[in-house]
């Protein structure tokens, strides 16, 4: 998903902003998330081998955790 597809989602109301994040914190959120991906600023996008040093493998995504740890969580 680039930020603009979060954007519209947004705006149709697919995806709410949760409850606690004021809407213009939101937005400058997202821009940011925007000015990252567009690559006007690389320096916020720091890649590491930190994973890979730490538990000698290469990092996982966040729902391939989530699947294998299913039962754990209660989801």
């Amino acid at each position: 998903m680039t930020p603009d597809d979060l954007a519209a989602g947004v705006a149709s109301g697919r995806v709410v902003t949760p409850g606690n994040i004021e809407a213009n914190y939101a937005a400058s959120m997202l821009e940011w998330a925007r000015q990252t991906f567009d690559g006007h600023m690389a320096s916020s996008a720091v890649t590491t081998d930190t994973v890979a040093t730490l538990l000698g493998r290469p990092p996982i995504k966040l729902e391939d955790w989530a699947r294998q740890h299913h039962s754990e969580i209660g989801a």
